[in-house]
C-alpha cells in the first residue's frame, strides 16, 4: 500500500516506532530509484509485522511520480471491475 506520503509494508525484523530510515524505491524495473527519508510508525491496529514508513524527505518530483503511478494502477484495477 503506497501513496505520496508513505508506504505500508510487512517486515520480519522488529522495528521501533518513530525509527528513522533512508530508503530507495523503484516503481518499475525501468525507472531510476527514488530516494526517500522518513520514519517508521507502528499502528496498534496493524498486524504484528506491519508498519507504515512516512516520507519526510522526498522531492516534489518524486512524490508526484509516486502519485501518478498510484493513479495509473487504480485506473487499471477499475477497468477490471
Amino acid at each position: 500500500d503506497i501513496g505520496g506520503g508513505g508506504v505500508r509494508f510487512s517486515c520480519d525484523t522488529l522495528l521501533s516506532n518513530m525509527q528513522e530510515f533512508n530508503a530507495q524505491l523503484r516503481l518499475t524495473p525501468f525507472e531510476p530509484m527514488i530516494k526517500i527519508g522518513g520514519f517508521v510508525l507502528k499502528k496498534t491496529f496493524y498486524k504484528e509485522d506491519e508498519y507504515l514508513f512516512e516520507f519526510t524527505q522526498i522531492s516534489e518530483k518524486d512524490r508526484n511520480l509516486i502519485i501518478q503511478k498510484c493513479i495509473q494502477i487504480e485506473r487499471e484495477q477499475n477497468k477490471k471491475y
